[in-house]
Parts: C-alpha cells; structure tokens; sequence
C-alpha cells in the first residue's frame, strides 16, 4: 500500500480498499439517518459538504486532465526535478486558494452560503457551526485532492483510499459517542479532523517514499499549461453554475430534500466508486504514460478493453438496481428516522441516477484519453456549447419540476456529452477505434 504498485495490482488493491472505504462510508450515511433523521440541520450539513464538492470539483478539475499529465510529461521528458517544482508551485497555489475562501466563510459563513442556497437566514444561522467546520473541509479537500493525484501519477493507487478511511471513521465515533451533545456539528467536525490528519499524513508519504522537497518551488511559465487551465475553467463554469443553480433551486423546497438528494446520490455513489473511479483513475496514469512514449496503438487497445468491462458491468448494475430500488432503500433505510416522503424520494433519486452510470463511466473514460493525448483546445468549443445547453434545460426542469426535473437533467447531461465524445474521437483521436467498444 504505501509503495508504487503495478497497474493490475493497483488496480486489484484499490477496489478492494475501496469496497472497505465505501461500507465505512455507507456506514455513517446509516448512522446518520438513524440518529438525525431528515430535518433543516440535515440540509444544512448536506449543503456545506455539497458546496465543498462544487468549490474544489472546479479548481480540482485540472488536476488529472491538466497538470498530472504535464507533470509526468515533464518527468520523461525533461527531469524528476523540473516535474516536482512544477507541482509544488499548483500545491502553494491551492493553499492560498483555499486559505482565501475559508476567510470568507469566517468573516460571514451566513452570507457565504446564502449565495449557494435559498435557505432562511435565520436557519443558516442557527447552524453557523457547522458552516465554520465548512471552511476547514473545503481547504483541506483541496490541498489533498491534489495530493493525492500526485501519489497516483507514482502509482499509489490504494493510499488515497486508505487516508479516506479516516475521514468516515472518525465522523463514526464522533457521531456515536457524542451525538446527543454535539449533534449533527460532531460528525461534520469529525470529518473536518479526518482531511486535517489526511493531509499529514500524504504530505508524510510523499517525504517518507519519494524523498519530496516541497520547498523547491518554480513559478509556472508554460504559457500553454496556463491556457490549457482556462479552457477547461471555461468549460467548467456552465457546470459550476448547473450544479450551485440547481443546489439553490432545490434548497427552497420542502425541508429534507437535500438530505434525500444526498443520501440517495451516496447509495448510487457506491458502485461508481467501488468500480468505476478506480478504473477511471488507473487508466487515466495508463494513458499518460503511453501517451508520453507515443505509444498509440496500446492506448486504443487500453480504452477498448476498458470500454466493454465498463458498459457490461454498469448495464447489468443499472438494470437490476433499478427494477429493486424501492426494496433497497426500503431495507438499507429500515431502522432509520426517516419518514416516508424523504425514504420515497431517496428511491427516486436512486432509480433515476443508476441510469447514468454507463454514460457517466463512457465520458470520463473518453475525457480521460483527450486530456491525456493533450486534445483539450480540440474538444473545448463542443463541450462548452453543451455545458451551456444542458445547464439552461436543467434550470428550466429544477424550478418547475423540483427533484424530478433535477434528476432528469442529471442524466440528460451525461448522454449528450456521451454522444458528443463519439462525435470528438472521430475529429482529434482518429486511431481509438470507439466503434468496437459499442457495437
């Protein structure tokens, strides 16, 4: 675990720390509904972790897409050296990123997360403390997700799950033993802790095995690295606005809605990241590297092997989980505090969300492989015009439709950027023969 692993042992390894990673977490998601049930202090708690995801998903974006494959570009091509002071300097960057946001969570965590949410004031206030632990959670999400990239790039595949470990861990026994005097502000404060001795101890790794000086810093001057960066925030701000929009939309609906969105998104969330992510994350290293050898013919092999197990695999889940849901969540949720309209719309979510795993898993295996063989500027014009068309469709479904209109946008968004990646190979990756794959 705490050594460079083989693609196929990575890849063995991962999954199954992940499947333990993941019944911790689904654990906690029990836990919690068991003790707090379904309630505006619930939402509260889903929302500070929801906005974390949205800030750090758009400055985490470039992470694999961008700045691993320069990195690794850099370490074959000119030295480990040049590689470890390009990224120490997007380390440095990230902190006072996130530094800079946490201040402004601190001086007014209200009006900071009334920008993401309709929630009254004096709901927002009643629960300042758990919007201050939010600002601790979005720092240390940033600086680690980063992190571990950096560990994956060097083949560590399995310890950014075992270092998640904690985080769920920690928000257990929180939860457990002080339940009844902290409430839902321990297990948040639980979590917060956990990215907090993550940090540590990926900072301790990266010393310990790979002799890591993160004070040799060089400033950034690859013009095309910072227009590489750009397009994809270009790209990513229709997203950003379709996921903050539809947060804020649903918020002024009835309360429990984004505890049942959340807590839905996490059951389907476990098969995605059980299989999906690892495979995602292993092949994106596998295809910056034969990129970097120019090795062409062993990335289409690579994508379609990959493409079959993934369709077959998250075709089946979807099919069979679908045609189960309300049984699922009927007994995942069994002795919980929940009350019947949250437990229905959970299953709702679920139902509708499975379906997005086959073309969920097709797209980031494709954006996977255009990043890696340096096609952003190619494909960036396509995806923004769908990012645009999708989020101004999604605003529509979600203010008149509410959680329905949310969910059927959810998976509009996928398909069609599905569709478009079938489009895109045949324009900037001619030698993927995609076809083979889906046929």
């Amino acid at each position: 675990m705490l050594r460079s692993e083989s693609y196929k042992k990575g890849l063995f390894l991962s999954t199954g720390f992940n499947i333990i990673a993941r019944g911790v977490g689904f654990v906690n998601t029990l836990i919690l509904a068991y003790y707090f049930g379904a309630n505006a202090s619930t939402d509260i708690y889903f929302l500070v972790l929801s906005v974390a995801m949205i800030i750090t998903g758009i400055i985490n974006g470039v992470d694999y897409y961008i700045l691993i494959p320069e990195a690794m570009k850099l370490r074959e091509r000119e030295s480990e050296d040049s590689s470890r002071k390009f990224l120490n300097f997007f380390i440095c960057l990230y902190a006072c990123i996130g530094l800079l946001i946490a201040s402004l969570v601190i001086v007014s965590p209200v009006l900071f997360y009334s920008v993401f949410s309709k929630f009254d004031s004096s709901v927002l206030h009643q629960n300042k403390n758990i919007l201050y632990v939010g600002s601790i959670i979005i720092v240390f999400q940033l600086l680690n997700n980063l992190l571990s990239a950096i560990l994956t790039s060097y083949k560590f595949f399995t310890i950014s799950i075992f270092t998640s470990l904690i985080n769920t861990s920690l928000a257990i026994i929180i939860t457990i033993c002080f339940h009844r005097q902290l409430g839902i502000v321990g297990t948040i404060s639980g979590i917060a802790l956990g990215y907090f001795i993550n940090f540590l101890l990926l900072l301790f790794i990266l010393k310990r095995f790979q002799k890591w000086n993160f004070f040799k810093i060089a400033w950034m001057k690859n013009k095309v690295v910072w227009k590489n960066i750009g397009l994809m925030q270009i790209n990513i701000i229709p997203l950003w606005l379709r996921n903050s929009i539809g947060l804020y939309l649903l918020s002024g609906f009835d309360k429990g809605i984004i505890t049942a969105l959340n807590l839905g998104l996490q059951i389907v969330a476990i098969p995605e990241i059980l299989i999906i992510n690892q495979l995602l994350a292993v092949a994106g290293i596998k295809f910056n590297e034969l990129h970097a050898k120019n090795n062409n013919e062993e990335a289409n092999n690579t994508f379609l092997l990959l493409a079959k197990m993934g369709i077959a695999f998250t075709t089946i889940l979807g099919c069979s989980f679908f045609l189960l849901s309300d049984k699922i969540i009927a007994v995942v949720f069994s002795q919980s505090s929940l009350n019947a309209v949250t437990l229905n719309n959970i299953a709702l979510v679920f139902s509708f969300m499975i379906f997005c795993l086959p073309a969920k898993f097709l797209v980031g295996l494709s954006t996977n492989i255009f990043t890696a063989f340096q096609k952003v500027n190619a494909t960036i014009v396509f995806s923004f015009i769908i990012h645009c068309i999708v989020t101004i469709i999604f605003i529509f479904l979600v203010k008149y439709f509410g959680l329905i209109g949310y969910l059927i946008g959810a998976n509009l968004h996928f398909y069609l950027f599905f569709i478009l990646s079938l489009i895109l190979f045949k324009k900037v990756l001619g030698f993927v023969k995609y076809q083979k794959a889906i046929i």
